[in-house]
């Protein structure tokens, strides 16, 4: 039996494992997986659970799922499964042999709940059973009923058997006591999974290379997620992924990611803090906008390394070398020497204009002269090594210190190149030329705010002088929006890097585009969408300790409202 049939099966009774013991039990199911396990997954609460889940498609005007209440109407009566347990799925390795699936269910009497599901075969350690039409295996570990396919009768053996148990450390512990759900991957299931994705990707690469042109810058695009799962595979020790519906509604999705080489780095910040950082940016409509502590840039050589490797397999890039590439991190490092924070803007882009038209910064620095200085020179490294390869997607046209906004600063100039759409890419220029401005070249342009601070602004001066502005105006600023002190309020309290993605301004600007890349004559053809309602955005956090990446996504109670009954006025407008 395939293993997705084996899930199919066994929904229903997963859902009657259900308890009110969060932790407890949430530590109990865990000790029943066995330390070779790749991944696992588990809902703790699973009855509290399914009601936050009804409540938030309520929330959403959408129609609740009901889980149990369709479990127990397909299954009927499952005598022997506690309601007070939660369950688990974890997905073991083999020494021979393909992973196999596994699940754990609470069961508060094991011999009725075996009788309820028609034993099929004599007494033993593992007897099969049927479960919603479908045939399975199960076996008693604890208080756990254990069910598996019976291709793995004898995975599920050791699995009943073993005594080792996955582990967490207290980091990882502190980070799911909160949580009514999660995911883990294993340091073992890191570089397994990983590797399994480099070998399909190589594989859809050799297919993809047989189709020509098209399919070589296909081919390309698959090699940046390959350098991708790489780096996981060398540098990731550990991933845990939680969900959690607050006592408010809102909804969080975080992410932790444990790094086996770690590097020093100590950043004293908080979401409130980081969210302080817009105050040095236009109050105006954004479409995202973050801000962040940095600390010192050196501890950062592991992210610059990744982004430089990713760089390099982006279509056009792989014929850099290796020097090439090692001189790239050097630009790339000489560029950012001297930063220790950041705020940004992504603005709605002006009517046909650049997509950077709306777009600006404010970098916290140790010395502003001295940061353009270097920024100066990282950028005319970078545009040495990119004139020796006309066939990479960017360059790098002039970089210089000169008079902008009315005062001593900087002047870049990059342009996007046809070769960052692969083949075909002179096809659609006209297309991006209205996106990025025309013949793809944008303008940078940067210059002090005082001596700690430098401004940066996309396309034009006037854009500089508006965040110089606001920049010395920081009770002004965007960090007063009500809608992003709402949800900064949800956000991690140690988190040092936060955003925030306004989805008024998303509609706005995805709809700026379509009208900028549609020919007039069809213009009347796109769909036209009424605008989002005024709602608090939704919010990201990132923290680094150096040992560790923890993520955070939060959808606000009042978002997901907002959200529903768009939905419900975009339906019935659609069906006029």
């Amino acid at each position: 039996m395939r293993p997705q049939y084996l899930l199919r099966g066994l929904l229903a009774l997963f859902m009657l494992s259900v308890g009110p013991l969060r932790i407890q039990a949430a530590d109990d199911v865990v000790q029943q997986i066995p330390n070779n396990a790749l991944a696992f997954v588990v809902v703790k609460n699973l009855q509290a659970t399914s009601g936050e889940v009804d409540q938030t498609a309520q929330r959403m005007q959408l129609p609740a799922p009901r889980l149990l209440a369709m479990a127990k109407a397909r299954l009927g009566s499952v005598k022997g499964v506690a309601e007070t347990g939660d369950l688990a799925v974890a997905l073991i390795s083999q020494e021979v042999g393909s992973p196999f699936p596994v699940i754990f269910v609470r069961a508060s009497d094991y011999e009725a709940l075996l009788s309820g599901l028609n034993p099929q075969d004599q007494d033993g350690p593992s007897r099969q059973v049927t479960v919603a039409g479908q045939s399975v295996l199960v076996a008693k570990k604890g208080n756990y009923a254990v069910f598996t396919s019976p291709a793995f009768r004898a995975g599920l053996k050791r699995v009943v058997e073993s005594t080792e148990s996955v582990k967490f450390d207290d980091n990882s512990q502190a980070f799911l006591q909160q949580a009514d759900a999660y995911a883990v991957a294993t340091e073992t299931g890191v570089k397994t999974l990983a590797q399994l994705a480099i070998v399909g990707l190589q594989q859809v690469k050799q297919q993809f290379a047989q189709a020509g042109p098209q399919g070589e810058t296909v081919v390309a695009a698959f090699g940046i997620y390959e350098e991708l799962f790489k780096w996981a595979a060398e540098e990731v020790e550990q991933v845990v992924v939680t969900v959690q519906i607050n006592d408010s509604g809102a909804v969080s999705l975080a992410k932790r990611v444990d790094f086996r080489n770690t590097a020093e780095y100590a950043v004293t910040s908080s979401a409130a803090s980081a969210t302080k950082l817009l105050a040095t940016l236009p109050k105006q409509s954004y479409v995202m906008a973050g801000a962040g502590q940095f600390g010192d840039s050196q501890a950062m050589e592991k992210w610059m390394k990744m982004s430089v490797n990713m760089m390099r397999a982006m279509p056009g890039s792989q014929q850099l070398t290796d020097e090439q590439t090692d001189q790239l991190l050097a630009a790339t490092r000489k560029s950012m020497e001297g930063m220790r924070g950041m705020s940004f803007t992504f603005g709605v882009p002006e009517a046909g204009g650049s997509i950077y038209s709306r777009m600006g910064a404010v970098m916290e620095v140790q010395d502003a002269n001295a940061f353009i200085e270097n920024y100066v020179q990282g950028m005319q490294q970078m545009q040495q090594l990119f004139a020796g390869n006309q066939g990479l997607p960017y360059q790098i046209l002039a970089a210089e210190k000169t008079q902008v906004a009315g005062v001593p600063g900087m002047k870049v100039v990059m342009q996007i190149m046809p070769a960052a759409f692969g083949a075909g890419g002179e096809q659609v220029k006209e297309m991006f030329d209205k996106m990025y401005g025309k013949d793809g070249k944008i303008e940078v342009f940067a210059a002090p705010v005082d001596a700690n601070h430098v401004a940066l602004a996309y396309v034009s001066e006037s854009n500089l002088k508006e965040i110089i502005q606001a920049a010395k105006s920081p009770d002004e600023g965007l960090a007063s929006d009500e809608g992003i002190q709402a949800t900064a309020k949800l956000l991690s309290e140690k988190a040092q890097f936060v955003g925030y993605l306004n989805t008024e301004g998303m509609l706005q600007f995805v709809q700026r585009m379509m009208q900028s890349v549609v020919p007039a004559e069809q213009q009347a053809q796109l769909p036209q969408l009424p605008p989002f309602p005024s709602s608090p955005p939704l919010g990201f956090s990132f923290q680094y300790d150096g040992e560790a990446l923890a993520a955070e996504m939060v959808a606000p109670a009042e978002f997901l409202t907002t959200l529903g009954k768009y939905i419900q006025t975009v339906q019935q407008g659609a069906a006029r």
